[in-house]
C-alpha cells in the first residue's frame, strides 16, 4: 500500500530500522511497462467484515454490482519498490509471495451473488489468458489464490449473479528474499513544509508527509531509515480536511515477526507547517525492515 517502507496512512511507509550505522541498501528494481493498475486503498473499508479492517483492498463495479478484493498477501510484497512506490496494485507471478504465503485475495460482493464466481483474466500487453471458478464461503465471500503465469498487465473480470467488476493488476516476477527497498527521501522544497527533507505516503487518498528522524544513520540516497528506541517524526496531511483528531501508526516487521501500534493526537501549528499536524515519537522495537501504516479519519496511503 506508494508507501514508505518504514512502512503505511494507512499511510504506507517503508523504513529500514537501524540500531546504529547505515540503513539497508535498496535492491535494484525491475523496470515494468506502464500499466494502469487498480488503485490500492489503505483506509478502512466501512463495509469490511471481522478480520478484514486492517487489510489493503481494491474495488471495481458500481452500486450493487460492486466487488471488493481484500489483499491478504499485500504486506508481504511491500518490501519491493515495485509495490511500495506504486499507487496501483501489483501481484507476484506464480501465486506465491515472499515468506512462502500465497497470493490470496478475498472477493466480497456488495449485492446479491451466486454460489460461484467466475474470474476471467486477460493479459493486456501479451497473449496470456486463464479462468478460475471460485466457490462461495462464509459471509458470502469468495476466497482465491491468484496464480498469474507471467509478468505483465492483466485485466480481471469477476462475475457472480448480479455482481460484476473489472480490475487491472500489474504482475511482477517475485523479488529476491529479504528485499527491503526503503521509501525514497525527497530533497526538494515542499510548500507545505519547512523542511526540504521529507517522505510521503502513496495510496488512494491524498498523501501525508513526514519530516524529522526519517534518515537516521544513513544518507538520503539510501531511503528512509529510523533508529530504534523512539525517534521524533512529524506527520503533516496534505489535505487537512482528511484527518481527524488522532493518527494511528501500525508497524509490521517484514523480515521477521514483529508488530506495534501507536496513536497520536492532533496539534495545530501556527507556523509552517500551518494547520493540523501530528507530532509523534515512533518507537521501533527492533532493527529490521518495517512497514508503517498510518491512518487518519479519511487519509490513507
Amino acid at each position: 500500500m506508494r508507501a514508505f517502507l518504514i512502512g503505511s496512512t494507512l499511510l504506507t511507509a517503508l523504513f529500514a530500522a537501524v540500531a546504529v550505522g547505515r540503513g539497508a541498501q535498496p535492491t535494484p528494481a525491475q523496470a515494468e511497462t506502464s500499466c494502469n493498475a487498480s488503485v490500492v486503498h489503505y483506509e478502512q473499508n466501512r463495509d469490511a467484515g471481522q478480520g478484514l479492517t486492517e487489510l489493503p483492498w481494491i474495488a471495481g463495479g458500481r452500486g450493487r454490482q460492486r466487488i471488493v478484493g481484500y489483499l491478504f498477501y499485500y504486506p508481504s510484497v511491500l518490501g519491493d519498490r515495485r509495490a511500495n512506490q506504486e499507487r496501483g496494485v501489483v501481484i507476484p507471478t506464480g501465486g506465491a509471495v515472499p515468506g512462502g504465503a500465497n497470493a490470496k485475495i478475498l472477493w466480497v460482493p456488495r449485492g446479491p451473488s451466486a454460489l460461484t464466481m467466475l474470474l476471467t483474466a486477460r493479459q493486456l500487453d501479451g497473449p496470456g489468458a486463464f479462468q478460475q471458478r471460485l466457490h462461495i464461503a462464509s459471509g458470502g465471500s469468495y476466497p482465491s489464490i491468484i496464480t498469474i503465469p507471467r509478468a505483465g498487465c492483466w485485466q480481471l473480470t469477476l462475475r457472480s449473479g448480479k455482481a460484476h467488476a473489472t480490475l487491472v493488476l500489474q504482475a511482477i516476477d517475485p523479488a529476491p528474499s529479504g528485499t527491503c527497498d526503503a521509501t525514497p527521501i525527497r530533497e526538494e522544497p515542499n510548500p507545505a513544509l519547512l523542511s526540504t527533507i521529507w517522505i510521503e505516503t502513496i495510496g488512494a487518498s491524498r498523501p501525508i508527509y513526514a519530516v524529522g528522524s526519517i534518515h537516521d544513520g544513513g544518507s538520503a540516497s539510501e531511503g528512509a531509515t529510523i533508529a530504534t528506541g523512539g525517534r521524533k517524526v512529524m506527520w503533516v496531511p496534505s489535505a487537512p480536511e482528511s484527518v481527524g483528531l488522532s493518527l494511528t501508526v501500525i508497524g509490521r516487521r517484514l523480515d521477521a515477526v514483529g508488530i506495534f501500534r501507536q496513536q497520536f493526537p492532533v496539534a495545530y501549528a501556527i507556523t509552517p507547517p500551518v494547520g493540523p499536524v501530528f507530532p509523534s515519537t515512533i518507537d521501533i522495537p527492533t532493527p529490521g525492515c518495517w512497514l508503517l501504516t498510518v491512518r487518519g479519519a479519511k487519509a490513507a496511503g
